[in-house]
């Protein structure tokens, strides 16, 4: 657990390795964070009567503690996806914001960890890296490396090894915040995934909404890497269109008439094991994106 004056040393060292720090949520989430001005938890939102998305975590971050932290990460999970890459889009939802490592100090303290705090019989406290060195292995460069290199996390077999910690999965950082959410700040980047829905870009929905906020965020759409990303992007409308039908579940989408692009991609996936994550992909892309802007128009 890093505390006290660790605080600030922790905030200097992603900002010497110019680290950003990222939360994905759905269009109904971001609505409540909009209303609140930062990434809240949810019993923050629970205690402010603010609608959010159900996860199939929920329960567990319940038993294990952690409902009233905020949860960032030190990598875009969307971004494997966007660059043609073996994955689903973002689970957590198609709005990417990216904060500064300077957010960080209105926490009272915070845990980096091997793996979810919504696994079951998470301990945050005892699973929780003790040390900034230890916080420094999560990178696969030296810190001088320089940008952007001096960004990236290792993946999950090195940070195996290095941390001998078998179940070590994608490092999640959870804060406790006596407000209940991390505020937002000057810097703060907002990143669309390229959906059209009701005839309009989810970029345009969302800008809209800042707007009517008055909040003052730089907004773009997701792009990918370009030798891939038309394939990509017609993937994600495509991919809204058979999970507004109902289907949500990765062996119904294999039994369905899709695009070649779309059955290649699914076939990819199946092979790598990524029912669980489709399912929760699609599951919460539904209920707090799809369905819920359904209902506005």
């Amino acid at each position: 657990m890093i505390t006290g004056g660790n605080l600030d040393r922790l905030v200097r060292l992603f900002a010497t390795r110019d680290v950003k720090l990222f939360h994905a949520c759905q269009f109904l989430d971001f609505l409540s964070y909009l209303s609140l001005g930062g990434i809240p938890s949810h019993d923050c939102l629970e205690k402010a009567n603010l609608p959010f998305t159900p996860l199939e975590t929920d329960e567990n971050d319940k038993a294990n503690g952690v409902w009233d932290k905020v949860f960032v990460n030190l990598s875009d999970f969307g971004k494997t996806f966007a660059n043609g890459g073996k994955g689903v889009p973002n689970p957590y939802g198609p709005i990417l914001i990216q904060v500064r490592p300077a957010v960080l100090l209105a926490a009272t303290d915070i845990a980096i960890s091997l793996r979810s705090a919504g696994a079951q019989n998470f301990e945050r406290e005892k699973e929780a890296l003790k040390t900034l060195e230890d916080v420094d292995k999560l990178f696969t460069h030296p810190v001088n490396t320089g940008s952007p290199e001096s960004q990236y996390v290792k993946y999950r077999k090195a940070l195996s090894e290095d941390f001998q910690y078998s179940d070590a999965a994608d490092p999640e950082i959870s804060c406790s915040v006596l407000k209940g959410f991390l505020p937002f700040h000057h810097g703060t980047v907002v990143i669309v995934d390229p959906y059209i829905i009701q005839g309009r870009s989810l970029y345009d929905w969302v800008r809209q909404e800042i707007q009517d906020y008055k909040w003052n965020f730089f907004v773009r759409e997701r792009t990918g890497r370009q030798s891939t990303w038309h394939s990509r992007k017609c993937l994600y409308n495509e991919l809204s269109e058979v999970i507004s039908t109902g289907t949500w579940l990765l062996q119904d989408l294999l039994r369905k008439e899709v695009s070649v692009d779309m059955g290649e991609w699914t076939q990819t996936i199946r092979r790598a094991n990524l029912d669980l994550q489709f399912r929760r992909f699609a599951k919460y892309l539904y209920y707090g994106t799809l369905e819920y802007i359904d209902r506005l128009d």
